[in-house]
Order: structure tokens, then sequence, then C-alpha cells
């Protein structure tokens, strides 16, 4: 459970930011469950009725394909979660987040934080309702919404949350840029757009919550999460880690494929980028030195004086130009780059989510045709053979010490083993049914991450492209105004 720090934050805007909203079709479709309990109020809207004024996340990347998403029941098997209310269309919801007015809080206080306005946009395609809503929000109101989502989200590859960053550092500029929100504002808003971007995520209530909710208390924090034991745990993992599938999907191998293929391509543009930022930055330092020595030398040629120190100063101008340029690409292009491998990530796992569950499958029908040979062969009078023949000589041994019946124990294993076998075939259809489920929402799912996934590269190379032609044009103006000063230099012959 996130602790008391909630109380520090003021949630509601001052009356400059304060939201205009309304009660839409689609949230009365799918408002909280009692469970959580919805913050979320309607005050009267501010309707744009012209939908062209707002900027869209468009969602024609993704098809029209209903998936049978469940988020996780409260103190529920995995194989009886149920689905909250999903909207008919889940495309009918343009979202369109903005993040801005960083804000330290709790100055003089040990643990100083920032929090960001948050300006959500949603459009309702069926009705063409706009609706915006400005929130104040801080970190720990992230790690809320991607925990609530991963937990209750199961089948869902939920963008992965960037790390915190730490305010303890001695580098004073980076401090300024913290608080300045370019340091982390960035990443937060990216995670946000992802989410926005997702046709499922984008209406679950807990981002309904998140982006609307206007006081926000400890009755919206994390409820503790049902403790599995430690032998459960070990169990899962020694079950995923050495049991194999047997029969395997090409379907999913070709997802595994694809995903390798995107994350090595990946990493070899970081790999490249990483070599470019640092020539880059030995050639921002050769600037400056260059520009010392020009200054130095404008002290010697007295007559030449003008001239070279605004030589000097230009090709100054000009380091701390390629710096910025440096910066902005390691923040901007790299950083997000680094997040989409993490995305990769977070969709392997949900493959081997799926793999586990085919396991379990898979293990359910070797144990039912095990236990269902077992039954027949007692029932017809045949003697066992390998293994189990040791096994029932060991028994038989111990029913004879016993001085039990044979003819009686044989019926009663019988029983026992027809009942198993009913609950083996139970289970087993269970499972098909959760992994047909999961298979068929993991496919839709791949779809969508790679909607989002392009959304990703395109927004990647157009920060790219803008930030070096910002930086060409900026060269080229200091320069240019360097030249007026050259063709007026009068040298004497």
């Amino acid at each position: 459970m996130l602790d008391s720090d909630y109380d520090n934050v003021p949630w509601e805007t001052e009356s400059n930011v304060d939201s205009q909203g309304e009660q839409n079709t689609h949230f009365t479709q799918v408002k909280m469950s009692p469970e959580i309990g919805s913050p979320v109020e309607h005050p009267q809207p501010e309707q744009i009725r012209n939908s062209s004024e707002v900027r869209r996340i468009s969602s024609s990347n993704y098809d029209s394909h209903q998936s049978s998403y469940l988020p996780s029941g409260k103190g529920e098997s995995s194989n009886t979660k149920k689905s909250p209310s999903i909207p008919i269309n889940p495309h009918s919801l343009n979202v369109l987040i903005e993040m801005s007015e960083p804000r330290k809080e709790g100055e003089g206080s040990s643990n100083p934080y920032i929090s960001y306005l948050i300006t959500t946009t949603k459009e309702n395609m069926d009705t063409n309702v706009v609706t915006k809503f400005k929130r104040r929000r801080r970190y720990r109101d992230f790690v809320w919404l991607h925990e609530n989502m991963v937990s209750n989200y199961l089948s869902v590859a939920v963008p992965p949350l960037p790390g915190k960053h730490r305010l303890g550092t001695n580098n004073e500029n980076m401090l300024i840029e913290y608080f300045s929100g370019d340091r982390f504002g960035p990443d937060l808003e990216r995670f946000v757009t992802r989410v926005a971007l997702h046709p499922v995520l984008k209406h679950s209530p807990y981002f309904q919550t998140f982006t609307e909710a206007k006081d926000w208390s400890s009755q919206y924090e994390e409820r503790p999460k049902k403790e599995s034991s430690v032998l459960e745990g070990i169990s899962d993992t020694l079950l995923n880690t050495f049991a194999k599938v047997k029969g395997k999907d090409e379907t999913f191998q070709q997802m595994v494929e694809s995903i390798a293929r995107v994350e090595e391509n990946v990493i070899r543009a970081l790999k490249v980028v990483n070599k470019v930022l640092k020539n880059q930055n030995d050639l921002e330092k050769l600037y400056k030195d260059l520009s010392l020595g020009w200054n130095d030398l404008a002290s010697i040629e007295t007559g030449l004086a003008p001239i070279l120190i605004s030589t000097s100063n230009t090709i100054n101008s000009n380091s701390s130009a390629l710096q910025e340029l440096s910066d902005r690409i390691e923040r901007h292009f790299a950083g997000e780059l680094e997040e989409h491998l993490a995305y990769c990530q977070v969709f392997k796992g949900l493959l081997k989510t799926r793999d586990g569950k085919q396991i379990e499958y898979e293990e359910l029908c070797e144990y039912y045709k095990v236990t269902d040979a077992e039954m027949n062969r007692l029932v017809n009078y045949q003697s066992a053979s390998g293994v189990s023949l040791v096994t029932n000589f060991i028994k038989g041994k111990v029913r004879d010490l016993r001085g039990i019946d044979p003819s009686i124990s044989r019926q009663v294993r019988i029983s026992s083993l027809k009942k198993r076998c009913t609950e083996l075939g139970e289970a087993i259809e269970s499972s098909k049914s959760e992994l047909d489920r999961f298979n068929d929402d993991v496919k839709v799912e791949f779809e969508y991450f790679n909607g989002i996934k392009e959304n990703d590269l395109k927004r990647c190379l157009m920060i790219l492209s803008d930030t070096y032609i910002e930086y060409f044009e900026k060269s080229n103006q200091l320069w240019g105004q360097l030249l007026p000063e050259l063709d007026n230099l009068k040298i004497d012959t």
C-alpha cells in the first residue's frame, strides 16, 4: 500500500486549471466496480463540438477485433477471473495526454518531489463530444496506475513504467533539469501516451481514475495483495523453468522471433547512437579548445582582436549548441529506444505466461492419461508394467501386512481413480478454455503492441530529425552572423 505521503499533494488544482468534463456514454458502461470505489466526479462540461480542433491520437493502426481480456479477480484463481465491462467498440475513444507545469512539492522537507499537471482530452468518436480534465499527479500515482493495470489485466502487455530518478545527486545541472521537468517528465508522458494508445487500457477504470479523479485519498491507494505461499512460488518457478511446451504453436513462435529481431536492431541502433554521442561530445570539447585558442590569439594580434573574439564566441556558441544536441538525443531518442526494449521484454513475459498456461494444460492431459490407464488396468484385471509394476508390488505387500482384502482395496482404488478422472476432466476443460481465451488475447495484443511500436518509432525518428534540423539552423545562423564582420574586415597590404 502506498504510504501517507499522498496527503501532502495538493490534488485539486487552482481555479485556472480546474477541469471541465462530463459523463459520456462510454464511462457509464465501464464505471469502476465497487471493490475499487470510483472517485470520478462529473461536473458540468465544456463541450467542444468541433472535433477537428482536437489533435487526435489515432487508433487506425489497430483493427476492430474484439478481445476477451480478463482482469484478475480479488482472491480468485487465474482460471476463474472475470472481466469488467469492456466497451463494445474499444476504438470509440480518442485520448490525448499532455504533461506540463512541473512543480516542486515538499520544499524544505526530507522527501521533495515533483508533481505534474496532466491535461487529458477525451473525444468520444460516436458522439463527437470532447471532454478535458486537468489534474496534478506525482510519480507515486503513476506507480499506482501501472501496478493496478499489471495485476488486473493479465493478458495485456502493460507498457513499462520508467524508473524513478532519485533527487539525491551531486550533479546540480541534473537537479535543475529534474525540477524543471526536463529530466523525467518526457519519460512519464511517453508512458501515459502508450497507455492512452492501447484500445483496452484506455478504457480501464484505473486509467479513468488517474486522469479524472479530483480528490485523491487513501481509499484509492493499492490494497494489500493476497500473498501466495513460498512453496507455491517456487513450484511455479520450477514449472516454468524446466517444463517445456510440447505442442508448439507456430503463431507464437513467430511472435518470439519477431520481437527478437526488433530487440536486435534496436540494440544495434543504440550502440551506434552511443558512438555518435561520444564523437559529438569529443567534437564539442575540441570546439571549446579551439574557441580558447582564438581568444588567446586576440591578445597577441591586437589589430585583429575584434574579429578574433567574434570568431571565438561563434565557435563557443556552436559548441554549446552541439552539447544541447547531444543532450536531447540522449534524453529523447536514445531514452525512448531503451524504453522500447523494456516494452519488448514485457511482451516476452506475456508470451512466457501463455506458455505456462499451455504447459499446465499439457500436464493435466498427461496426468489424466496416466490416471485413466491405471483405472482401466484395474477394471480389466491387467497386471502393471515398468515402474508401476514395482510400485504396485510394494503397495500389495503393505496391504498384506495391514490385513486388507485385495478385492476391497481394488474397488476402493477404482472408485478413487474414477473420481480423480472426473475432476481432471473438469480441470482440463477449464484449462483448455482459459488457454484458448489467453491465446486469442495474446494474438490481438500483438497487433496492439505493433501499432504502439510503430507510433514509438515514428515519434523517435521525428524527434531525431527535428533535433538535427534545429541544430543546423542554429549553427547556420551563428556562422551567418559572423560573415558580415569578415566581409568588412580590412587588411593592410
